[in-house]
């Protein structure tokens, strides 16, 4: 069941990823 609690970690950190680059843009962007 660990892997389960993984996946939703990973989950958590991939849509934190795409909202940081949302209210980012960067002058890299």
């Amino acid at each position: 069941i660990e892997d389960a609690v993984l996946d939703d970690k990973i989950e958590e950190l991939q849509q934190r990823r795409k909202m940081a680059r949302r209210s980012w843009k960067g002058p890299s962007a």
